[in-house]
Protein backbone atom coordinates (compact mmCIF):
# COMPACT_ATOMS: atom_id res chain seq x y z
CA UNK A 1 0.00 0.00 0.00
CA UNK A 2 3.03 2.53 0.22
CA UNK A 3 4.09 3.66 -3.51
CA UNK A 4 7.83 3.96 -2.93
CA UNK A 5 8.23 0.82 -1.04
CA UNK A 6 9.19 -2.39 -2.38
CA UNK A 7 8.06 -5.81 -1.24
CA UNK A 8 9.31 -7.62 -0.62
CA UNK A 9 11.14 -5.43 1.66
CA UNK A 10 14.68 -6.44 1.88
CA UNK A 11 17.75 -5.72 4.35
CA UNK A 12 19.33 -3.73 1.38
CA UNK A 13 15.88 -1.60 0.84
CA UNK A 14 16.96 -0.59 4.63
CA UNK A 15 20.20 -0.15 4.38
CA UNK A 16 19.02 2.55 1.15
CA UNK A 17 16.12 3.96 3.05
CA UNK A 18 18.26 4.93 5.93
CA UNK A 19 21.24 6.48 3.92
CA UNK A 20 18.32 8.81 2.42
CA UNK A 21 17.22 9.57 5.65
CA UNK A 22 20.81 11.15 6.47
CA UNK A 23 21.40 12.61 3.00
CA UNK A 24 17.99 14.41 3.16
CA UNK A 25 18.96 16.40 6.32
CA UNK A 26 16.52 18.85 7.36
CA UNK A 27 13.62 18.37 4.43
CA UNK A 28 12.50 15.25 6.37
CA UNK A 29 11.11 13.84 9.38
CA UNK A 30 11.14 10.04 9.69
CA UNK A 31 10.06 8.31 13.42
CA UNK A 32 9.38 5.00 14.37
CA UNK A 33 6.11 4.12 16.41
CA UNK A 34 7.10 2.15 18.90
CA UNK A 35 5.09 -0.09 21.40
CA UNK A 36 5.97 -2.33 24.20
CA UNK A 37 9.83 -1.70 23.34
CA UNK A 38 8.98 -3.01 19.43
CA UNK A 39 9.00 -0.98 15.73
CA UNK A 40 5.52 -1.13 15.08
CA UNK A 41 5.60 1.16 12.50
CA UNK A 42 6.65 4.74 11.19
CA UNK A 43 5.79 8.22 9.97
CA UNK A 44 7.29 10.49 7.76
CA UNK A 45 7.08 14.60 6.56
CA UNK A 46 9.05 14.20 3.18
CA UNK A 47 10.03 17.30 0.83
CA UNK A 48 10.08 19.71 4.26
CA UNK A 49 9.32 22.95 2.81
CA UNK A 50 8.89 22.52 -0.67
CA UNK A 51 6.02 19.73 -0.81
CA UNK A 52 6.08 18.61 2.56
CA UNK A 53 4.18 15.10 2.02
CA UNK A 54 3.36 12.69 4.64
CA UNK A 55 3.72 9.08 4.89
CA UNK A 56 2.89 6.00 7.51
CA UNK A 57 2.80 2.15 7.95
CA UNK A 58 1.87 -0.32 10.67
CA UNK A 59 3.03 -3.61 10.61
CA UNK A 60 -0.43 -5.46 9.94
CA UNK A 61 -0.51 -7.32 13.13
CA UNK A 62 -1.05 -3.62 14.48
CA UNK A 63 -3.70 -2.16 11.88
CA UNK A 64 -7.54 -1.46 13.62
CA UNK A 65 -6.34 -0.40 16.98
CA UNK A 66 -5.97 3.54 16.38
CA UNK A 67 -2.21 3.44 16.39
CA UNK A 68 -1.77 5.44 13.67
CA UNK A 69 -4.62 7.92 14.37
CA UNK A 70 -3.08 8.71 17.55
CA UNK A 71 0.66 8.53 16.15
CA UNK A 72 -0.63 10.77 13.42
CA UNK A 73 -2.18 13.67 15.68
CA UNK A 74 1.41 13.65 17.56
CA UNK A 75 3.64 13.60 14.71
CA UNK A 76 1.37 16.13 12.41
CA UNK A 77 1.20 18.81 15.88
CA UNK A 78 5.10 18.43 15.92
CA UNK A 79 5.96 18.99 12.71
CA UNK A 80 3.31 22.17 12.43
CA UNK A 81 4.91 23.65 15.31
CA UNK A 82 8.32 22.76 14.17
CA UNK A 83 8.13 24.02 10.74
CA UNK A 84 7.00 26.87 8.93
CA UNK A 85 4.24 24.63 7.06
CA UNK A 86 1.00 25.23 5.88
CA UNK A 87 -0.51 22.51 4.34
CA UNK A 88 1.03 19.13 4.23
CA UNK A 89 0.02 16.76 1.50
CA UNK A 90 -0.75 13.19 1.74
CA UNK A 91 -2.89 10.09 -0.10
CA UNK A 92 -4.02 6.51 -0.46
CA UNK A 93 -4.37 4.32 -3.02
CA UNK A 94 -8.33 3.44 -3.63
CA UNK A 95 -8.50 0.16 -2.20
CA UNK A 96 -6.74 1.19 0.97
CA UNK A 97 -10.16 2.86 2.73
CA UNK A 98 -8.75 2.23 6.09
CA UNK A 99 -6.05 4.32 5.41
CA UNK A 100 -8.48 6.79 3.93
CA UNK A 101 -10.58 6.88 7.28
CA UNK A 102 -7.25 7.39 8.99
CA UNK A 103 -6.26 10.99 7.31
CA UNK A 104 -10.21 11.61 7.71
CA UNK A 105 -9.38 11.64 10.86
CA UNK A 106 -6.49 13.34 11.37
CA UNK A 107 -8.06 15.92 9.07
CA UNK A 108 -7.00 15.36 5.61
CA UNK A 109 -9.51 16.56 2.60
CA UNK A 110 -9.48 14.93 -0.82
CA UNK A 111 -8.19 17.20 -3.16
CA UNK A 112 -8.48 14.34 -6.71
CA UNK A 113 -7.74 11.44 -7.99
CA UNK A 114 -4.47 10.46 -10.32
CA UNK A 115 -2.48 7.33 -10.82
CA UNK A 116 0.62 6.64 -8.71
CA UNK A 117 3.62 4.23 -9.85
CA UNK A 118 3.42 1.74 -6.64
CA UNK A 119 7.32 0.09 -6.26
CA UNK A 120 5.74 -3.01 -5.25
CA UNK A 121 2.66 -3.20 -7.67
CA UNK A 122 4.75 -3.00 -10.48
CA UNK A 123 2.53 -0.51 -12.04
CA UNK A 124 0.18 2.94 -11.83
CA UNK A 125 -2.66 2.38 -9.08
CA UNK A 126 -5.18 5.17 -8.37
CA UNK A 127 -4.42 7.16 -5.47
CA UNK A 128 -6.46 9.91 -3.82
CA UNK A 129 -4.95 12.56 -3.16
CA UNK A 130 -5.34 14.78 0.17
CA UNK A 131 -3.96 17.71 1.55
CA UNK A 132 -4.14 18.71 5.02
CA UNK A 133 -3.97 22.93 6.10
CA UNK A 134 -2.38 24.11 9.37
CA UNK A 135 -5.58 25.86 10.43
CA UNK A 136 -7.73 23.31 9.70
CA UNK A 137 -5.46 21.22 11.88
CA UNK A 138 -5.48 23.55 14.68
CA UNK A 139 -9.41 24.01 14.27
CA UNK A 140 -10.12 20.15 14.71
CA UNK A 141 -7.91 20.08 17.78
CA UNK A 142 -9.50 23.25 19.57
CA UNK A 143 -6.13 25.46 19.41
Amino acid sequence: MLAKVPHPYRLADADAFLRSIKQADRHLLALSIIRDGHVIGGMGLSDIGTGSEFGYWLGRAHWGKGYATEAGRAFLAHAFAAYDIGLIRSGVFVDNPASLNVQGKLGFERTGVREVYCVARGHPVEHIDTVLTRERFHALRGD
